[in-house]
């Protein structure tokens, strides 16, 4: 029974650690997409005719959109790493 116990342990353990890591990665792929958001932005407002309405709006609804997706990427991976954290004390006291 303590094999099986263990074993069971190092399994939750190891998927913990997989989760931490998909946190991660999914946290900077947030980064990735509100950097390319506000680029895309800047260039539409930089680079095209500033005069067309339509320009002008997507160039900042692209900022506006990076400059929401990031926090919304930063809270998203705050709170699945403390869940995490829980996951690992219940682990340790076991």
């Amino acid at each position: 029974m303590e094999r099986q116990s263990a074993a069971a342990t190092l399994r939750d353990r190891m998927a913990l650690e997989n989760n931490a890591l998909a946190n991660e990665r999914t946290f900077l792929a947030y980064i990735r997409t509100a950097l390319s958001f506000l680029a895309v932005g800047v260039g539409t407002l930089k680079f095209l005719d500033t005069n067309d309405a339509g320009y002008l709006i997507m160039g900042w609804g692209l900022i506006l959109a990076g400059l929401v997706t990031l926090p919304i990427g930063g809270w998203r991976y705050w709170r699945y790493r403390l869940e995490i954290q829980r996951q690992r004390k219940k682990l340790d006291a076991v």
